[in-house]
């Protein structure tokens, strides 16, 4: 790989996991004066998930094979996210939670490859 196309995968990857951080944030300070549900902050925080990746694989792809370079994206962005995730939280847990996130990042970034590569002039 040449390495234009490495350091706009590294971009993509700092833009998808920077755009989790603020999200994050800007949900834990919505949950701290808000009286949303402890029961919404699952489903809030695939939201974000989805759409950090869908930032960081619009950014990284380009060409064809939009699938597999999603999933891939996908399952990188899970593992960085959950890394990064643990260290801010001081609390590192690898639990059947964690291996299907894992699972549906790689999925949803295939989905979003996918379109990205055929809905998008590249």
């Amino acid at each position: 790989m040449e390495r234009s196309k490495v350091l706009n995968y590294i971009v993509a990857m700092l833009s998808a996991l920077l755009t989790s951080v603020v999200l994050v944030f800007l949900f834990a300070i919505i949950l701290s004066v808000s009286g949303i549900p402890s029961s919404a902050i699952k489903p809030i925080n695939q939201v974000i998930k989805g759409i950090a990746l869908a930032v960081g694989v619009v950014i990284a792809l380009k060409g064809d094979k939009g699938a597999v370079k999603g999933a891939v994206f996908g399952a990188v962005y899970s593992v960085l996210s959950f890394l990064l995730f643990s260290v801010i939280s001081g609390s590192f847990t690898l639990d059947i939670h964690a291996l299907l996130d894992i699972v549906f990042c790689t999925v949803l970034g295939s989905v979003i490859g996918i379109i990205k590569v055929n809905a998008v002039k590249n």
